[in-house]
C-alpha cells in the first residue's frame, strides 16, 4: 500500500514541481529552500483522493478526535532531499486557521530516511508538546537542549511504511 502511495505521490510531484519551487522561493529569504511542499495533491489525483478519504484513515482520525464527522483541510507532500535543512520546531495547529484544537496530522515516510548525521531530516516530535502552543517560541531551535536529557523527544527517522498520527 505504501509503495502505491509513493508512486501516486511521485506522479503528483512531477505535475506540481514548478508551483512547489515558486512557493518555496517566495516563502524563504535565501535561494536555498529547506524543502518543497506540494499542496493538496488529492484535488488533482484520484489515487491520492482515495487514500486521503480511505475508511481506515478516516476512521482512525475520527476515533482520535472523538467525532463521527471530519473535514479534510489540507494534504501536502513534503519533498525533503538529502542535505535540506531541518524544519524548525513547530506545532502543526499553529499553521492552521482554526478556532479549535481538534486537528489530526498524519505523517507517512515514503522511503527510508537517513539519520541527521547522514544528511537526513526525519520527523522528530516531543511527546505532549501540542499542549504548549508557545513551546517552540520560548525555546526556539534550542528546544532539544532545553529538554535536559529527558526522553520526551521521539526520533522517527527510518520508519519507512509506518504511519504516524499526531493529535
Amino acid at each position: 500500500e505504501v509503495g502505491q502511495l509513493r508512486e501516486a505521490c511521485l506522479r503528483s510531484m512531477e505535475n506540481s514541481h514548478s508551483d512547489a519551487t515558486i512557493h518555496a522561493l517566495n516563502t524563504n529569504e535565501d535561494l536555498s529552500p529547506p524543502f518543497l511542499q506540494h499542496f493538496n495533491p488529492w484535488r488533482q489525483s484520484p489515487d491520492l483522493f482515495r487514500f486521503a478519504s480511505s475508511p481506515r484513515l478516516v476512521s482512525t482520525a475520527a476515533e482520535l478526535l472523538g467525532t463521527s464527522r471530519l473535514r479534510l483541510y489540507q494534504d501536502c507532500i513534503f519533498q525533503k532531499r538529502v542535505g535540506d535543512s531541518p524544519t524548525d520546531w513547530h506545532a502543526d495547529l499553529a499553521m492552521a486557521p482554526f478556532d479549535t484544537n481538534n486537528l489530526v496530522t498524519v505523517w507517512i515516510a515514503l522511503h527510508n530516511i537517513p539519520s541527521f548525521d547522514d544528511g537526513g531530516t526525519g520527523l522528530h516530535f516531543i511527546d505532549g508538546s501540542h499542549r504548549d502552543f508557545a513551546l517552540s517560541f520560548w525555546h526556539g531551535q534550542r528546544l532539544r537542549e532545553s529538554l535536559n536529557g529527558e526522553d520526551d523527544e521521539v526520533d522517527l527517522t527510518s520508519r519507512y511504511g509506518e504511519k504516524i498520527v499526531e493529535q
